[in-house]
């Protein structure tokens, strides 16, 4: 039983390398067949369908489906040029070994390999979004010193600011005002994200731990901005909590 087990792994292992080959070598081209995506029509072209996908998932995400069913082509003509024994081969991811033999088409393979496809364009996105959220963090911290701002209700503090006020609350322990402080801050991020452009919403959202690829359906679609709010703002509490404070927490007669 265990030799059984331990022959499967291995094969599995080897078609999952054979499948992450192949989409790579299909990504590598450029798109021959591109009817119903219209950006062909203004001139705008990709050196290759891996460009290509990463463009339609920015810019015009609606066409998204209408390009995977233009790939899913270029995948059939791959699997048609292929020796019978690999097709075969490729049918048997993930089948176990001591159930019964799945019954499947190439449609089977298609769909795996849109799959793996969609996690290549995850992780693509995934590799910008910490210099993404790092950008944004930085940008939400400067609206917040802009915040309207009297004079600290923490007690008798040297903040200048709201984002200074914000700090002491949240290193000194004031539970009660560190609940206003979220309300206002995640209600500004929450509405600088609505705001925001695709490109921006899709690379910050591949960076949280909600998006995961189940299928080869867009997994961009929707793009769940709450989940984005969560981690842009324990981005921006953080910096807060490392923020130096010193200045706020002690007079200038007490330091000397």
């Amino acid at each position: 039983m265990d030799t059984i087990w331990q022959i499967n792994s291995y094969l599995q292992n080897y078609i999952d390398e054979r499948y992450l080959d192949i989409c790579g070598e299909i990504l590598s081209k450029k798109l021959k067949n591109h009817p119903n995506l219209p950006y062909r029509s203004n001139g705008i072209t990709c050196n290759n369908i891996f460009e290509e996908l990463v463009f339609v998932t920015l810019y015009e995400s609606n066409l998204f489906a209408e390009l995977q069913k233009n790939i899913s082509f270029e995948i059939y003509d791959l699997l048609n040029n292929l020796p019978q024994n690999e097709v075969k081969l490729l049918l048997l991811k993930d089948v176990d070994p001591l159930g019964p033999l799945e019954k499947r088409g190439i449609e089977f393979i298609a769909a795996e390999m849109l799959t793996v496809i969609n996690n290549k364009l995850v992780d693509y996105f995934s590799d910008l979004s910490d210099e993404k959220y790092a950008l944004f963090t930085k940008k939400v911290i400067g609206d917040i010193k802009d915040f309207t701002f009297n004079s600290s209700v923490a007690g008798d503090y040297n903040t200048s600011n709201y984002w200074e006020e914000y700090c002491v609350i949240l290193q000194e322990g004031y539970d009660i005002l560190y609940e206003l402080c979220y309300g206002d801050i995640y209600s500004h991020i929450e509405f600088k994200l609505e705001k925001s452009s695709n490109p921006d919403l899709t690379i910050l959202y591949s960076g949280t731990d909600e998006i995961y690829v189940e299928d080869y359906n867009n997994p961009f679609s929707p793009i769940d901005i709450s989940i984005i709010s969560e981690k842009l703002y324990e981005s921006v509490k953080l910096e807060a909590s490392y923020e130096d404070i010193s200045h706020c927490l002690y007079s200038d007669e007490d330091e000397n």
